[in-house]
This record gives structure tokens, sequence and C-alpha cells, in this order.
């Protein structure tokens, strides 16, 4: 290899390597403040533009031998087609419309959101096809490094629990730390955050970390106390209903993959279901006043979660869909308002306490269907279920396909409470995907739960 090739190279794989470990970091208003420009922009851009030369500079000397595979480019088309034909329409809709705040829109946040949108696709499209010049050990570095990267939040979030409890000095950081929206007595008037700014940032990423520990630390002793319990901590702790809820739906798929697997672990799904079954019916019968008080910052929400005029995320959700299928044109409803147009949204609509909409409804699938529309939103869910229906079959290969499974089955959930697929988070997680689905391939070895 040439001093230009191994400079390219080294180059390439130390951002890569900076961008995973930046990632936590992201749901951070101060660290995305850092530079002028967003600073997940800025690194985004530059590992992209990076992996990018260097393939350049492998395929010049005909060293690229490992082009993206039939479901690396079916998922890239299906999720970015959509883009281009919701974009073409927003000239008409610019035409139309006659408004100052879509004409602002379009003049910013479409051009904004798309300049995302390509340094995304050419970060996923040329880390995977120099992602061959990298051993299976590097591979793993990049893992690890966000792994750890985590672990500093976690172990952030720690220090500001104990913080809350004891009283002592701890950083300032202006999160969203308190309770909101609870009515009953709590043991707790405080959420962990950590570096986050809001409790619903932590639970995507802590159980990505819970997912890859699986995977990363060869000694499970090591993965509970390491990984396992801290991880828990931080999460119960943040009293965050979407993290609780985003656990709730994973142990209820590992069940599903138990009841697939072998007589063993099938025994051992039913056992951990009625268990699980029990203590619900226990808990409701009981009504423990110290759990009740314990989880009141969660359970205090029920009262107006499906209340349309209470609880905003639920209009956020429920109206976007009116909206976009109660328009004079049929075409709309097709392509949608374009690329990040919540934010046209943001200025034109308020919600019921008189507050201004968001610019996300933080829901992947309603927001794509609003900007993108059902051509954006059945091409989407055409390529989730392509992927989801590849890794679920070879769920018991090996440790790469089930880590793979478990962390876009988490994927598909969150986003049904976080829309961050214009996040490093949510690209990231895509590449990592990738990239076992890669190593597995090459590991024709059944796993445990398949013997």
């Amino acid at each position: 290899m040439t001093k230009m090739m191994q400079f390219g190279k080294n180059t390439s794989y130390a951002l890569s390597l900076l961008f995973f470990f930046l990632i936590p970091f992201s749901v951070s208003t101060p660290y995305i403040k850092l530079l002028p420009i967003p600073t997940p922009a800025v690194v985004t851009s530059l590992t992209a533009f990076s992996a990018m030369m260097f393939y350049l500079l492998c395929k010049k000397t005909n060293r690229i031998s490992d082009p993206l595979n039939h479901y690396e480019k079916s998922f890239l088309l299906l999720f970015f087609a959509p883009v281009a034909t919701s974009t073409l329409f927003s000239f008409v809709l610019v035409n139309k419309f006659l408004s100052v705040e879509y004409l602002k829109y379009f003049q910013n946040s479409l051009p904004t959101r798309l300049l995302y949108y390509i340094a995304f696709f050419f970060l996923v499209t040329f880390s995977l096809k120099i992602s061959n010049q990298y051993t299976e050990k590097q591979i793993e570095g990049i893992v690890k490094l966000y792994a750890l990267s985590v672990l500093l939040l976690i172990a952030i979030g720690i220090w500001q629990l104990i913080a809350f409890l004891f009283d002592i000095p701890f950083l300032n950081l202006h999160t969203r730390s308190h309770l909101h929206n609870v009515s009953g007595d709590s043991l707790f008037n405080f959420r962990l955050t950590s570096f986050a700014d809001e409790p619903s940032y932590l639970g995507p990423i802590i159980i990505d970390f819970l997912i890859l520990g699986w995977l990363l630390f060869k000694r499970k002793i090591s993965y509970i106390f390491v990984c396992l319990l801290p991880s828990l901590i931080v999460l119960i702790f943040s009293f965050s209903f979407s993290a609780y809820a985003n656990i709730a739906l994973l142990i209820g798929f590992l069940i599903i993959i138990g009841m697939t697997s072998n007589k063993k672990y099938r025994r051992f799904s039913i056992i951990s279901l009625a268990f699980i079954f029990v203590m619900l019916i226990v808990l409701y019968i009981t009504k423990n006043e110290l759990f009740l008080q314990f989880f009141m910052p969660v359970l205090g929400r029920f009262e107006t979660l499906f209340d349309i005029k209470s609880h905003s995320r639920l209009y956020m959700y429920v109206m976007p869909i009116i909206w976009l299928f109660t328009q004079s044109s049929f075409l709309i409803p097709i392509f949608g308002f374009g690329p990040g147009a919540f934010d046209f949204l943001s200025m034109t609509r308020i919600l019921p306490n008189r507050t201004s909409f968001s610019v996300s409804s933080n829901n992947m699938y309603i927001d794509i269907l609003f900007e993108h529309g059902l051509i954006g939103f059945v091409s989407l869910t055409v390529g989730l279920i392509l992927l989801f229906l590849k890794l679920f079959k070879n769920r018991f290969e090996n440790k790469y396909y089930f880590t793979a499974l478990l962390l876009f089955t988490h994927l598909l959930i969150t986003s049904l409470y976080r829309a961050d697929f214009v996040t490093p988070r949510f690209w990231g997680d895509i590449i990592i995907i990738f990239l076992l689905m890669r190593i597995g391939g090459n590991n024709r070895k059944k796993i445990y739960l398949n013997k």
C-alpha cells in the first residue's frame, strides 16, 4: 500500500472513530452550537468526504472489490428516492400556496434538510464501500468507541443522580431535568438527563449500548456490572415513558424470538411471559403505595396520554395526518409538503396549549408521511420490511445477525417517539447494522439459540 493510500485509510478511519464517538453528544445543545455551523453536520460532512476520497483513491488503484450489496442498495434507494420527488413537488407548491411561511420554509429549511440528506447518503454509501479495507477488529473498534462514549453519558448520569440525592456539585448543563405533566405524589422531583437535553433522548442511545454491549463484552459478568446495571439505573431514574415502553417492546420481541427457537428457550420465554403477567396483576391489585410514588413521574402522565387536547405529542401525531389528507389537491398527499416541511407547520399552526407547533412530530413515520407523502411512506415501509425480513430469517445464524436484528428492531421502535432520521445516531446505527450483516455473512456459525 502506497503512503498516499495509507494516509487516506488512516484519515478516513480516524474520522469514522470520531463520528461514532461523538454520536451521544449530538443530543446536547451546547455541543451542537459549539461551531457556527451545527457541529454534528460538520463532523458528518468531514467523515463522508474523507470516506468518498479514500474510495476514489482505492478505485483508481483497483483496490475496491466489495460494492454495496442488494439490501444496502435497496434500502438507500427506497429511503432517498422519495426525497427527490418530494423536493421537486415543493417547487410546484411554493407557486401554488403563495404563502409567506411556505416561501420562508422553501428558502431556508428545505435546503438545510437536503444538505443533511446528502451528507448522510454519502456517509453511509462510502463508509460501506470502503469497509472491506478494514479488518473485522477495526470495525469492532468503531463499535467499541461508540459504546465507550455512551458509557461516559451513563457515568455522568449516575453522577447527576448522586448530586440530586446527596446535594453535591454537578455540571451546570441547563437540561430538562424537572418534572412536568405529572399529578400525584412522587418520591422524586427530578429526572436524569446526563448531558442530553431531555430524558427521552437518553433512551435510544443507552439501549443501543445494552444491545451492542452483549456483542462486545465477552464475559457476561462484565456485561452485567459495566453495561446492564449502570444503564438500567440511569434509564429508570430518567423517568422517560418512551424509554420504559421501548424496553418493554424489546423484551416482548425477545420473547417472540424465544418462542421461535428450540424447546429450551421456548420454555424460558413462556415462563418469562407468565412471570411478567403475574407481576402486573399483583401490582394492579395491591396498588403498592411505594411503587406508585416511585414511578409517579411516569404513571402520572397516563391521565393525559390519550387526550389530544391536553397531550401535545398526541396532537402532533394526529393533526399533521389530517391536514395532509384534507388538502384541495390530491397530489399533496401523494408527494407531501417537502423535506423538512414540519418547519412550515411550526410557523402556521399552534398547539392546544397555545404554544408553537414543533418542527417535528417526534415520530419518523409521521414526519416522512407529511413531508414525503404516500410515496415516501410506502417506500420507507417497504425498505424497512425487506431489511427486517432478511435479519429475522438469519437471526440464528450467528451473534452478528442476532445483534443486528435487535438493533434494527430497536431503531424501528425509537422511530415511534424520536424522529431522528436526520441525526448521526440513526445513520450510525444503520451503518453498524449493515456492517454486522456483512460480518455475519462471513461467519456462518449457528448460535446458541438454535442448538
